[in-house]
């Protein structure tokens, strides 16, 4: 994109924030008011989905009322047919590129809010991969009171066209865990958020994650943060792609993990044609041992449910038991945050 463009995007809007922006009208409905003097045409699409024309007024700005669901939406702004970044909603990375969305409020949305209680940290760190040969980025929450504190670590994965900010911007797993520790429902843990688009020299790759994580970000983070020691200590969890990268490490370093979640949760790399990790499902026994916790949850409208259909025929087929719970929902982060909520709770207990 040339520079030009740039800067038409950044002054698109002439916004005045009492003004312009969007809102959230108590009648449940998103309501659009921008000031854009320069577009021909405006309109607001869902990534993948529907596309909605704002309409002119009489005062020059572009209006529209939308019915959408409740909770995290990815939101594109298209003026004249070319989507441009509005500087009053969120900007997160996702759908591989730089991306606004919404938090459309609903009754029951509390638990990712940030509420009036004691808060954890998010800090970034930089880290040596033997793996890539290039230093590598993880964000780490630390929950409130815990320094100095040696605790358990969930490694927690972002998906497909994301990274590592991905939980905290978008999933807000940081507010949603200092939720549940006011209220006594988890046990206090640090989480390892690593970036899963592992760039090699031969480009990026979906697979690479699980040697990273083994070789190059466990032995990081337990080394700068005290870390109570054993697999009885150690979690990994990851929505879409990061399920697979879950899945992949876990079967293969059952001595590693005692706990695993899987969320829109794939048993296999679906990009991978070998898939040596599965041959832990051939010893239910030792599986059921393996893990005190093997969490796969999915939205009920996901996209992907044929593909979670044959693993749970794959895991009948072998005799393994695991836990399966469904959510209303389809392929989104509004479904990974009821994940996360309901996943922590049964993390080191």
């Amino acid at each position: 994109m040339k520079q030009d463009t740039y800067f038409q995007q950044a002054t698109a809007f002439q916004l005045i924030p009492s003004e312009d922006g969007v809102f959230f009208d108590q009648d449940g409905r998103t309501r659009f008011c921008l000031n854009a003097p320069r577009a021909n045409s405006l309109s607001v699409s869902l990534p993948g989905g529907p596309c909605w024309p704002l309409e002119q007024g009489e005062d020059g700005r572009w209006h529209g009322t939308l019915k959408l669901e409740g909770g995290f939406r990815y939101v594109d702004i298209l003026m004249d047919g070319e989507t441009v970044l509005l500087p009053q909603l969120p900007i997160g990375f996702g759908c591989s590129r730089t991306i606004n969305f919404l938090d459309v409020p609903f009754e029951g949305d509390g638990f990712y809010q940030l509420q009036d209680v004691p808060h954890g940290s998010v800090t970034r760190h930089y880290y040596p991969s033997t793996v890539t040969g290039r230093t590598e980025s993880c964000l780490v929450y630390c929950p409130p009171g815990s320094e100095g504190r040696s605790l358990p670590v969930l490694y927690l994965q972002h998906g497909l066209g994301e990274n590592e900010t991905g939980w905290v911007y978008q999933g807000r797993v940081n507010f949603i865990m200092d939720n549940l520790l006011h209220q006594g429902l988890a046990k206090p843990m640090r989480i390892v958020m690593g970036n899963g688009m592992v760039q090699l020299d031969d480009g990026v790759s979906t697979s690479a994650f699980p040697q990273v994580l083994v070789k190059d970000l466990i032995p990081y983070a337990e080394s700068v943060y005290p870390t109570l020691e054993g697999k009885w200590n150690r979690a990994v969890a990851g929505l879409s792609m990061g399920s697979m990268h879950a899945s992949a490490a876990s079967m293969t370093h059952p001595e590693l993990f005692g706990y695993v979640g899987l969320f829109s949760g794939f048993l296999r790399m679906l990009w991978e044609n070998e898939q040596p990790h599965l041959k832990a499902l051939d010893a239910p026994d030792a599986f059921a041992r393996n893990y005190r916790v093997f969490f796969r949850a999915m939205g009920e409208r996901d996209e992907f449910f044929p593909v979670f259909e044959e693993d749970d025929r794959l895991l009948e087929s072998k005799g393994v038991s695991v836990t399966r719970k469904l959510y209303a929902g389809a392929h989104e982060w509004q479904v990974w945050r009821e994940c996360a909520r309901d996943f922590l709770p049964l993390l080191f207990q």
